[in-house]
């Protein structure tokens, strides 16, 4: 009698760890789609810097030039005064009083072009002193942006070797359950 009583009594093997896939799944997806949102926003505020990079750099250019023009202009402005002060420094005899005022005038004028050449290299240093801080800011806001999306790219690779993982443990699981349901049915 306890045969038969032990024959009937139905054993069903069930393992302990119960795992619920598509949550973990949709978990997995959501913290993908984030860092790939973060990605995406990294990458274009390091777009928008290598702009403002580009628009400074042609601004700089543009600066040169500007600086180049002048002192091209200052050149040939000064040549002729010169030449001016030789050609009428060379009539000895007529109008000494002449040359004595315009000999004035060169020398209040030179004072002149000293004082707006100095002014010009003091705006000059202001401007690239400027430049080379905005270029350092730019510089070292897109050396961040890149840090932070190299931290995302990695987090976002472990994130996927973390799915990769729970993809296999469930395979094993899934294969070890089909075994004992295969064992138990034979039972």
């Amino acid at each position: 009698m306890f045969a038969h009583r032990a024959s009937a009594v139905k054993v069903v093997a069930k393992l302990n760890e119960v795992m619920d896939y598509e949550k973990l799944y949709k978990d997995l997806v959501s913290k993908n789609d984030v860092s790939d949102n973060e990605v995406h926003k990294l990458e274009l505020q390091l777009a928008t810097l290598k702009t403002q990079l580009e628009t400074a750099k042609s601004d700089a250019d543009d600066f040169s030039q500007q600086r180049d023009a002048l002192s091209k202009k200052m050149e040939s402005l000064e040549k002729g005064f010169h030449a001016s002060l030789e050609a009428v420094g060379g009539e000895e005899g007529e109008g000494a009083d002449l040359i004595d005022a315009i000999e004035t005038v060169s020398e209040k004028w030179q004072c002149e072009i000293e004082s707006l050449q100095q002014e010009h290299c003091r705006e000059l240093e202001s401007a690239k002193i400027k430049f080379e801080q905005k270029l350092a800011a730019y510089k070292s806001a897109a050396n961040s942006r890149e840090f932070e999306q190299e931290n995302v790219d990695h987090e976002l690779l472990k994130e996927r070797e973390n799915h990769l993982e729970t993809l296999k443990m469930y395979t094993t699981v899934s294969d070890k359950l089909k075994v004992n349901e295969s064992e138990n049915s034979n039972r």
